[in-house]
């Protein structure tokens, strides 16, 4: 395994890898920073991962910051979503202050999720209705998936509140899934991974928007999921990421409903 992952890595382009504050935010004003409030375990603005803006009233993100119960029970510091009122904050490069902010009054999972337990997990994707529209401008899902070999830009907040709170970009490409087996790649997800160091696995880029730029606009292609272990020193640890591609019915189906439309049929991957 260590082998397939060095060579896949050997042959990736060495670009500037990190990109922050100004020079991101204002090409990602439908960037959206996720956060929650629990009085009753005396939490307030506790972020919980990144997102990205798909329609005025709708944010998508991954699924694993939403489960019912914490993924690890044993963690004294995990809240149990019954005790959790989320809000989004779109449009600020920074995930406590600035841009407009918005309670979440829906969660809209996977028909299919499956987030916990026996890895690999699937359709680690969910979408968050807000108490009202935002006005600022939406990022379209791309028509086509990243393929092998594709260079995408990475965004998010890095270590979360824990870090600076500004946004980064990290340049890194779509390796074979192969090279992610162990952390045990899922239905509908795909692998990336840079040259050297950061892998862009780092706690607080869940959720993350995974972009490219087509036909002059960046279109979203992926969302940071999860890193894959794999042995090797010679480069930065690969992360699995969740296709949007794969789940654009899904997104489109749920966010027609809110402009009274006709639902796309959602088409499931097997596997």
């Amino acid at each position: 395994m260590a082998n397939l992952y060095d060579e896949a890595v050997a042959k990736l382009p060495k670009k500037p890898h990190i990109a922050t504050g100004d020079e991101v935010w204002h090409n990602t004003p439908w960037l959206a920073a996720v956060m929650y409030d629990a009085p009753a375990r005396e939490r307030k603005d506790h972020y919980t991962c990144a997102g990205a803006l798909v329609h005025p009233e709708w944010v998508v993100s991954c699924g694993h910051g939403f489960t019912v119960e914490p993924l690890n029970p044993q963690d004294p510091n995990e809240v149990p979503l019954r005790y959790k009122s989320f809000k989004v904050r779109v449009g600020s490069r920074r995930i406590e202050e600035g841009g407009e902010l918005r309670r979440v009054v829906q969660l809209v999972r996977h028909p299919e999720a499956r987030i916990k337990g026996k890895r690999p997990w699937r359709h680690d994707i969910i979408l968050l209705k807000l108490d009202k529209p935002v006005d600022l401008p939406t990022i379209r899902i791309d028509d086509m998936a990243a393929v092998v070999g594709d260079q995408v830009s990475f965004l998010g907040w890095p270590d979360g509140l824990k870090g600076t709170c500004e946004v980064e970009q990290l340049e890194t490409t779509i390796i074979p899934p192969q090279c992610a087996k162990l952390g045990r790649i899922g239905v509908a997800e795909l692998c990336a991974a840079n040259i050297e160091p950061p892998g862009g696995a780092r706690e607080g880029y869940s959720g993350g928007a995974l972009v490219r730029k087509r036909n002059g606009e960046l279109r979203l292609v992926a969302l940071g999921s999860r890193g894959a272990v794999v042995s090797t020193e010679s480069s930065g640890m690969p992360m699995i990421i969740t296709d949007a591609v794969a789940h654009k019915d899904f997104v489109e189906n749920v966010t027609s409903l809110s402009e009274g439309q006709e639902p796309v049929k959602v088409q499931v991957s097997a596997g």
